[in-house]
């Protein structure tokens, strides 16, 4: 899991990309084994290829950050849907444009008086909110996820009834 890891942050650091042997040099690896491995991610969906003569040049996918991590840990096995219903607390991923990448959720911005995810991706800034009722509140939190760059790329909602 290592070197795939590896291939991805260093695709992540190219600004242009990089040629299978630019890939196997840096990772001390032969030019064909390097080839195995970029093959395999972009099966995946993890990165694309490009023919430039008899050289390709290696790139991200264009899916986003956190589409890549949903990728990841579906072909890794792990579930983040299951593991994250198992909490005890709700706990989702949504990208910017509103879509749920991990998690599930029974949230209807429609019905809520005030949606504090879409004042995330406005704002940039965290957001809470307490929800009261007769018997449980409900805390309401919900913070950005940002790119290297500081851009915001989605957020992370978080939800629990109170007593």
């Amino acid at each position: 899991m290592e070197v795939y890891n590896n291939i991805i942050h260093m695709l992540e650091q190219s600004k242009s990309g990089l040629l299978t042997n630019e890939v196997s040099e840096k990772l001390g690896l032969e030019r064909h084994t390097a080839s195995k491995y970029l093959q395999i991610l972009k099966e995946k969906g993890l990165i694309n290829a490009r023919e430039i003569g008899k050289a390709k040049l290696w790139l991200l996918s264009n899916d986003s950050k956190l589409e890549q991590l949903k990728k990841i840990s579906d072909k890794l096995g792990i579930n983040l849907d299951n593991l994250f219903s198992a909490l005890a607390h709700d706990i989702v991923v949504i990208d910017k444009n509103k879509k749920i990448i991990i998690g599930k959720t029974k949230c209807d911005e429609k019905k809520c008086e005030i949606c504090i995810g879409k004042k995330t991706l406005v704002t940039g800034k965290e957001q809470k909110l307490m929800i009261p009722s007769k018997n449980k509140h409900l805390e309401l939190i919900s913070s950005p996820i940002k790119d290297d760059k500081g851009k915001i790329i989605g957020i992370i909602e978080f939800s629990r009834r109170l007593k």
